[in-house]
């Protein structure tokens, strides 16, 4: 035993992945608020929260889950000729192949925000209170009695 915990190594990789993976949340919601107008952002936030999960939460598993099935080498055969679960993976292939559709998926994420940084347009569309001119401001001179 050298003395050296193993866990030790992972936990600066791990806390800067971790730190790197969630710092865009704060930038997303940053963003559409200054993009959307105030009275659209309950909806665009809505719209927002249908496409993350209809396009990334349920065809994820599957992909993942059809790269896993591919580098298969045994699958486990009942007598009844239905297949199980697999015994052997060809690990070095997949872990290939997952990371290049991590890396392929990230590469489209970030060109999708750059054609979103080329449309954003100059000027931030605020509200503003209306001008009620010179006759209809209230006087600041008025009186309280108790």
């Amino acid at each position: 035993s050298s003395g050296i915990n193993a866990e030790w190594p992972l936990r600066p990789g791990t806390t800067t992945h971790t730190v790197i993976k969630f710092a865009g949340f704060i930038a997303n919601n940053v963003i559409y608020q200054r993009v959307v107008a105030e009275s659209d952002r309950t909806v665009a936030q809505g719209l927002r929260q249908f496409a993350r999960k209809a396009l990334g939460t349920l065809p994820a598993p599957l992909l993942y889950g059809l790269i896993i099935d591919q580098h298969c080498n045994i699958w486990r055969k009942y007598k009844d000729g239905t297949v199980g679960n697999c015994w052997v993976y060809d690990l070095e292939t997949m872990i290939r192949w997952l990371c290049v559709v991590q890396v392929a998926l990230r590469l489209l994420s970030c060109g999708f925000y750059f054609l979103c940084w080329l449309a954003y347009p100059d000027k931030i569309p605020t509200m503003e209170a209306p001008d009620l001119g010179a006759d209809n401001k209230m006087e600041s001179s008025a009186e309280v009695t108790l």
